[in-house]
């Protein structure tokens, strides 16, 4: 539907945002440079590659056309840098155009004779196909910057316990402080009351929620917790303290 409506002389890649884009289309352009930074091409022929703005060199490098040159070099494709009817690079052309390095580069890109098609494939996993759990590994790693995001704590302790996911991944959130306190959601801007909203005494975070509150106070005692708690508290500790 997308495709018949936003790029139907295109593939996805190449696709413009166009007039009035919807939520949705603004969205999955928006992570298109995911795509494009993490698949590559597998070569046959290489009439379907062109050499620039392309991933097909071995190593994620990908040419840039130079501002100079002239049409023809503009529109060369994978297929020229390749000797006729043979699955072999042709050398000599390639050192007359680019650089040793880059030659170097493009010698070591593999041409497999099983592969039938020039396909863009997802390089992150041995398949060739996408994941989201390679994707988001590969952004999290290698395309953003994930400093802001980054808590020096021992996450493993959390993910390790022996308890349901969904207790495992209350904790996370309640360490990580984006539960949706009163005190967090004025933080991002909701207009809404600060304090409590059962004892309606003191702002409601988490650490007066989960350690304060008289209700809360009462299970860490059942649960021989409450002095250790109160140790972190008297501290000036946060929820995330007391949890670790």
């Amino acid at each position: 539907m997308y495709k018949a409506r936003c790029f139907p002389k295109c593939d996805f890649l190449h696709a413009s945002l166009g007039h009035k884009p919807s939520y949705v289309w603004q969205s999955l352009c928006n992570s298109k440079f995911i795509l494009k930074a993490g698949s590559r091409w597998r070569i046959e022929e290489g009439d379907d590659i062109l050499v620039w703005n392309n991933n097909w060199i071995a190593g994620n490098i990908t040419l840039i056309l130079p501002s100079d040159d002239d049409f023809h070099m503009s529109n060369l494709w994978v297929s020229h840098c390749m000797l006729q009817d043979q699955n072999r690079w042709d050398i000599p052309f390639l050192e007359a155009i680019f650089y040793q390095q880059i030659v170097s580069h493009i010698i070591n890109t593999p041409l497999y004779p099983c592969v039938k098609k020039d396909m863009l494939v997802w390089s992150k996993e041995t398949n060739g196909d996408y994941s989201v759990r390679s994707a988001y590994h590969f952004s999290m790693q290698e395309l953003l910057d994930t400093y802001a995001f980054k808590i020096p704590k021992k996450w493993d302790m959390i993910w390790k316990l022996k308890v349901p996911p969904k207790v495992k991944n209350f904790m996370w959130r309640l360490t990580r402080n984006v539960l949706p306190t009163r005190t967090r959601l004025r933080y991002k801007r909701v207009n809404c009351p600060g304090n409590c909203v059962l004892c309606n005494s003191t702002k409601e975070n988490s650490l007066h929620l989960f350690f304060d509150f008289p209700s809360s106070c009462n299970i860490w005692y059942v649960a021989n917790l409450s002095q250790a708690i109160s140790n972190v508290t008297n501290q000036g500790g946060n929820g995330s303290n007391c949890i670790f």
